[in-house]
């Protein structure tokens, strides 16, 4: 196997093993994930699969999955509202939820929120 091969492996490990230790350590708090979006779509640039895979085995321990979607200011031009920001960060809440349930989370064990100001992002955080 070569160097270039092994990385996504290697990465996937290590975000997994994160994941079981934060889900298991109170005291650090939640364990939080990052969905990279390009700006003023819904389309998913970075940390798609291997960030749901890895919050997916905290929700079959029994834990629940919130889903923030953030928009920014380079989501749109100065002529849009913060309404279409406000939109497309639940657009984007409400995409990575579904991803979310594809792999076979229960709908009552994932749910969304959105925020127009922000980061270009959705944020997945695993609750109690």
């Amino acid at each position: 196997m070569s160097c270039s091969t092994r990385k996504p492996a290697i990465l996937a490990f290590a975000v997994a093993l994160w994941v079981v230790s934060a889900v298991g350590a109170q005291a650090r708090g939640p364990a939080k994930f990052m969905i990279k979006f390009e700006p003023g779509t819904v389309n998913i640039i970075q940390n798609e699969d291997v960030i749901l895979k890895a919050a997916m085995y905290a929700v079959e321990k029994g834990y629940t999955l919130q889903i923030e979607g953030f928009s920014c200011l380079a989501d749109a031009d100065s002529n849009d509202a913060p309404e279409f920001r406000l939109t497309l960060a639940g657009k984007r809440a409400e995409k990575v939820r579904g991803m979310i349930m594809k792999y076979g989370v229960p709908s009552d064990n994932a749910y969304s929120i959105s925020y127009e100001k922000g980061q270009c992002v959705a944020v997945i955080t695993v609750l109690k």
